[in-house]
């Protein structure tokens, strides 16, 4: 563990050396203030308002980067350019990664799954939805908009320096040390189709509805959790043996 810790140590120093080396100012200095961020943002309390202000904390620095930057620029962030190879590249990179997790969007979704997990309090599903939108817009913004707007200068290579960092902001992370080699091909598969998305279109829309779909099972999740519990009012049903009856 001290090893892994000592790797992942070191490999953020050489991000950071990085942007120093790309005589980036603006992504060095808020590339730093989001680990910071994300390092502390556990310390808040779960309680209160001040759990709602550590969800927001996942997030908001993101966005606050991306507002920072588009007041400097001064740039339509909605604009579409190519459309259509952008289009096709979002909708065939969608309907791919359905049909891959196809079974697991089937066991993710039934009651029977759902009713195997332990209720939460309505307002923590709510918080669950709050925080899963949230990052997926603030990342979108920062990973896609700020970093490939801030490095046009090497031109196509912004694109692999965009899925870098975006992989590394799961990675380096404390709850990280969970990081399998599927989590790293996802998180460099996306950030590789959604970063040329941008590259390509010039607009941060598709990027965001491309990030929604692959976090869509965990949306879908919550909703239908709060729909067992607090519509249909389930009671807990004992199906360990789901995963006997799923080919996942």
């Amino acid at each position: 563990m001290k090893q892994y810790t000592l790797t992942k140590f070191n490999i953020l120093i050489i991000s950071i050396l990085y942007l120093i080396y790309l005589g980036n100012t603006y992504l060095t200095v808020t590339w730093i203030l989001s680990i910071l961020v994300l390092f502390n943002i556990r310390k808040i309390p779960k309680r209160g308002l001040l759990y709602f202000v550590r969800l927001t904390g996942y997030f908001i620095h993101f966005m606050i980067f991306f507002y920072l930057y588009k007041i400097i620029e001064n740039k339509q962030i909605f604009s579409l350019e190519n459309g259509n190879k952008a289009l096709f590249i979002l909708l065939m990179f969608i309907v791919i990664s359905m049909y891959r997790n196809k079974q697991s969007f089937k066991l993710f979704y039934s009651y029977e799954y759902i009713s195997s997990v332990v209720k939460k309090n309505r307002i923590e599903y709510i918080y669950s939805m709050y925080v899963a939108i949230g990052c997926i817009v603030g990342e979108e913004l920062y990973f896609r908009y700020v970093i490939l707007e801030n490095l046009k200068n090497i031109g196509a290579l912004s694109i692999v320096v965009s899925t870098v960092y975006f992989m590394l902001i799961h990675y380096l992370l404390p709850w990280g040390d969970s990081f399998n080699k599927r989590d790293l091909f996802n998180q460099i598969l996306f950030g590789f189709v959604s970063g040329s998305i941008y590259y390509i279109s010039n607009s941060i829309l598709l990027c965001i509805v491309g990030h929604l779909f692959m976090n869509i099972h965990m949306i879908t999740f919550y909703i239908k959790s709060y729909i067992y519990y607090y519509v249909k009012k389930g009671n807990y049903v004992d199906s360990k043996n789901i995963f006997d009856e799923l080919d996942v």
